[in-house]
């Protein structure tokens, strides 16, 4: 009995995790998604309408959004358990392009303040605030528009952010 309370102890998911896995795209890597977000939920708590912003953008792709920022590491790079990433790119993955393979299929938009390769203190992981290389969503939407969902036609709306 205290071996299956300790073990629930560790599965415990925060509600702000489960919110935000709640608009997660695909179905691979279930949990590495879950630690990705945990950790990321961590950093933004500590960040005064952060969480707010980044449901938002979520739930609202096709609106305008401001840039959700964490701390850039030293090498540039995220651990998210045993792997390393980007942070724009892990979590334009986990919300939008669950096949993106590296930064070099991102863009960030102009309205962006705190893109990736800007170098800056912060980097934005605010998946609207980057565009994916058009070459592979028009082949996408040209080939099967009429068998897309609704939200999965949100992926590949056009990028919209605050004006400055």
């Amino acid at each position: 009995l205290n071996i299956a309370k300790t073990l629930s102890l560790f599965s415990f998911t925060s509600p702000a995790v489960k919110r935000l896995l709640g608009w997660k795209q695909g179905d691979e890597e279930e949990k590495w998604a879950e630690k990705a977000v945990d950790s990321l939920v961590k950093k933004l708590k500590k960040k005064k309408g952060a969480m707010e912003e980044l449901e938002r953008a979520l739930s609202c792709p096709g609106q305008p959004s401001k840039c959700v920022t964490i701390p850039r590491s030293l090498d540039g790079r995220l651990q998210v358990s045993h792997r390393k990433g980007l942070p724009h790119v892990i979590y334009c993955r986990v919300w939008r392009w669950p096949d993106l393979q590296s930064h070099h299929e991102l863009k960030p938009l102009e309205c962006c303040e705190f893109p990736f390769g800007s170098k800056q203190k912060e980097v934005c992981i605010n998946p609207y605030h980057y565009r994916r290389n058009c070459s592979v969503q028009s082949v996408i939407l040209f080939l099967s528009p009429s068998t897309l969902k609704a939200e999965q036609i949100a992926r590949y709306i056009p990028d919209r952010c605050f004006p400055n």
